[in-house]
C-alpha cells in the first residue's frame, strides 16, 4: 500500500541504509518496490512511500539514453552538482493522487548512489531522469509536493 499525504512518514527524513548489513536483501527490495511502482503506474518510488524508513527509491525512464540502468534502485543517493540551468515542469506523485504542481529544477544533476548489487555509481543526469531522481530524493529527505509550493497555492491545488 503506498502511503498517502497526511502520513508522517512522508514529512521525515530517512535514515542511511546499512550497506554492510543490509536490513533488507537489495534484490529483493528492487522487485519489491518495481512491483508496487508499476501496479500503481508510476515513474519512482521512494522507500517511505511503503513504509520503510531508509534511504532508497527506485525509477524507471525509458524516455531517455542518459542513465545506464534504466530500472534502478538508488540506495543512499544524493547530488553531487547541480545545473544553474531551472526548468519548470508539472509533476505528480503517487502520495498525492490527482494533483499535480508546476516545480522548478536544476536541467541537469551529477548524482551518486548504491546499486542493487552494493555497487556505488556516479552519473551526470538530465532532463527527466534528473527530474525523477531529486522528486524521489526530496521524498526521503521529507520533503513533499506541498514544500515545493505557497500554502495559499497549495490550499487552491488542494481543495479543486
Amino acid at each position: 500500500m503506498i502511503r498517502q499525504y497526511g502520513d508522517p512518514i512522508l514529512e521525515q527524513p530517512c535514515e542511511p541504509f546499512d550497506t554492510e548489513n543490509p536490513p533488507i536483501d537489495p534484490n529483493e527490495l528492487r522487485q519489491e518496490m518495481f512491483k508496487i511502482m508499476k501496479e500503481h503506474r508510476g515513474i519512482g518510488l521512494a522507500a517511505n512511500q511503503i513504509g520503510y524508513t531508509f534511504r532508497a527509491f527506485t525509477m524507471q525512464n525509458n524516455n531517455t539514453n542518459n542513465l545506464s540502468d534504466q530500472e534502478m534502485l538508488a540506495i543512499n543517493p544524493e547530488v553531487l552538482e547541480e545545473s544553474d540551468t531551472p526548468v519548470e515542469m508539472y509533476e505528480s506523485c503517487l502520495s498525492f493522487p490527482g494533483i499535480n504542481v508546476q516545480i522548478t529544477r536544476p536541467h541537469k544533476i551529477k548524482a551518486r548512489w548504491t546499486d542493487h548489487n552494493l555497487r556505488v555509481k556516479e552519473e551526470w543526469l538530465s532532463g527527466y531522469t534528473a527530474r525523477i531522481f531529486l522528486h524521489e530524493l526530496d521524498h526521503l529527505n521529507g520533503v513533499t509536493m506541498k514544500d515545493h509550493i505557497s500554502p495559499v497555492k497549495w490550499k487552491e491545488i488542494s481543495s479543486a
